[in-house]
C-alpha cells in the first residue's frame, strides 16, 4: 500500500509542478494579460486546472492514505484484542500472575505504538520518494552529448572559420543544410541574409555547438570544433542575440558577467564604449540598479547596449550578431549601431575580429566585406553589397522590396 501511495504522490507533485508552470508563465507575460484584459480568463483557466486535476489527485492521495490508516488500525485492533483475551485466559487458568499480565500488555502497547510510527514513517518516506521522482524527472531526460571524451581546449589566434560539407536536419526530418561549404577568412565581416527558415540562426547555433551536425565539419583556425570542448569554443565567441536576456541582478553584475572577476573600471569602460554609461550613472543607484526579471525594467535598446557592453568586455576574437537591431526603432538603432561599429572596428586592437552578422534589415549589412544569401539548403549568392546589386538576383530583389524596411517572409513573395 505504501508503494501505491508513492505513485499517487508522484502524480500529485507532477500536477503541482504543472500548476506552478502555468502561474509562472502568466507572471512572465503579465503585460500581455493587461493589454488583452484577460486576467479573469486566465484566473478561470488556472482555477479549472487546480479543481479538475491537482485537487482530484490530492484527494486520491489523501483518500488512499486514509484507507491505509484504517487497514492498519483494523489489524492492530485484532492483534491487541486477541492478545488481551488470550492473556485473560492465561490468568483464569493461573498460568500467569497479575504482574505478568500488566508487564506483557504494557510492553505490547509500547511495541505496537512504535510499529505504528514505523509504518507511518515508511508511508511518508515512500510518499517523499514519489515527490523526488517528479522533481528530478528532468535529470532522466537523455541529453545529446556533443563533446567527445578528452576533448581539448580550442585555441583561436586568427579567427578563420570553415564550414565543410555541412549537413543538418532537425528531428522532424526536414533538412536545413545539405553539403554546405562556407569559408570565412580571419578578420572578415560576413553578413547572412535569407527569408525566415533559410537557416541563418541554425548556422550560428551549429557554430556554437548547440546542435550536432548530421555530416561535415566546422573548423576554426583548422581545429574541428567537435574535437574541442564546448566551453573553450564558446569562450572564444561573443554573441549578441536579438532578444537579450538579463539576470535579475544589478546592471554592473550583468555587464561583468562576460568576464570572471571583472573589476568596476573594466565594467565602466565597456559601458562607455557601448554608450550606456551616462544612462546608468543617471539612475539613483547607478551600476547597482536591479534590472528586474529578464531585464524587464530596461527598454529594448538599453538591454541591447548592455549586451554590447558584455561583448566588449568579453573581447572574444569571433563576434556573432544575431538580429541585434531588428526590434529597435531607428533612433535607438543608430545609437546601437555606433556601439556595434566601435566593437567591430576597434582601432586599439591589432587583430581584427571575425564577424558574422545575421539580419533581416539589409541596410545594416551594407558595409560588410561579404554578404551570403541562403536558400533551399545552400548558398545561392555570395559577394559584397555592390556586387550582389549588380548581379540582379535575389539580393537585389530583397533590397528593392525592402526600401529601408524589412525582408519579406519568403522568396515566393519576391517572385510575386
Amino acid at each position: 500500500m505504501s508503494l501505491k501511495v508513492s505513485k499517487l504522490a508522484k502524480k500529485t507533485t507532477d500536477s503541482q509542478h504543472e500548476a506552478m508552470g502555468f502561474i509562472s508563465d502568466k507572471i512572465t507575460n503579465i503585460f500581455s494579460l493587461f493589454s488583452f484584459a484577460s486576467r479573469s480568463r486566465e484566473l478561470k483557466q488556472i482555477s479549472h486546472f487546480l479543481q479538475n486535476d491537482t485537487a482530484k489527485k490530492d484527494y486520491d492521495w489523501v483518500r488512499y492514505e486514509l484507507k491505509m490508516a484504517f487497514v492498519g488500525i483494523f489489524f492492530y485492533a485484532i492483534m491487541l484484542i486477541s492478545l488481551f483475551l488470550f492473556m485473560i485466559h492465561l490468568r483464569r487458568i493461573n498460568a500467569i500472575t497479575i504482574g505478568d499480565f500488566v508487564f506483557v500488555m504494557t510492553v505490547t502497547f509500547f511495541i505496537v505504538d512504535n510499529i505504528w510510527k514505523l509504518t507511518s514513517e515508511v508511508g511518508d518516506f515512500l510518499g517523499k520518494v514519489g515527490d523526488f521522482k517528479s522533481s528530478f524527472s528532468i535529470l532522466q531526460t537523455p541529453q545529446d552529448i556533443i563533446d567527445k571524451s578528452g576533448a581539448k581546449d580550442l585555441k583561436v589566434t586568427r579567427g578563420e572559420i570553415n564550414f565543410r560539407n555541412l549537413s543538418f536536419g532537425y528531428k522532424d526530418g526536414k533538412k536545413i543544410f545539405d553539403h554546405l561549404n562556407l569559408h570565412i577568412k580571419a578578420g572578415e565581416k560576413v553578413g547572412l541574409v535569407g527569408y525566415s527558415g533559410a537557416g541563418k540562426s541554425t548556422l550560428v547555433s551549429l557554430l556554437l555547438k548547440n546542435f550536432q551536425t548530421n555530416g561535415g565539419d566546422i573548423l576554426i583556425d583548422n581545429q574541428s570544433i567537435y574535437d574541442c570542448s564546448s566551453d573553450s569554443l564558446r569562450s572564444q565567441i561573443a554573441l549578441i542575440p536579438q532578444d537579450t536576456m538579463l539576470f535579475h541582478r544589478s546592471i554592473g553584475e550583468n555587464i561583468g558577467y562576460a568576464k570572471e572577476n571583472a573589476n568596476q573600471s573594466e565594467i565602466e569602460n565597456a559601458a562607455k564604449k557601448a554608450y550606456i554609461h551616462e544612462f546608468i550613472t543617471s539612475l539613483p543607484e547607478g551600476y547597482d540598479t536591479l534590472v528586474g526579471e529578464r531585464g524587464i525594467k530596461l527598454s529594448g535598446g538599453q538591454r541591447q547596449r548592455i549586451a554590447i557592453a558584455r561583448a566588449i568586455l568579453k573581447d572574444a576574437p569571433i563576434l556573432i550578431l544575431d538580429e541585434a537591431t531588428s526590434s529597435l526603432d531607428s533612433h535607438t538603432e543608430n545609437h546601437v549601431q555606433e556601439s556595434l561599429n566601435l566593437l567591430i572596428d576597434d582601432k586599439s586592437k591589432i587583430t581584427k575580429k571575425t564577424v558574422i552578422a545575421v539580419a533581416h534589415r539589409l541596410s545594416t549589412l551594407k558595409h560588410m566585406d561579404r554578404i551570403i544569401v541562403l536558400d533551399k539548403r545552400k548558398i545561392i549568392e555570395d559577394g559584397t553589397h555592390e556586387e550582389l546589386l549588380k548581379i540582379g538576383g535575389y539580393y537585389q530583389s530583397m533590397w528593392n522590396m525592402q526600401a529601408g524596411g524589412f525582408l519579406p517572409e519568403s522568396l515566393e513573395e519576391i517572385n510575386k
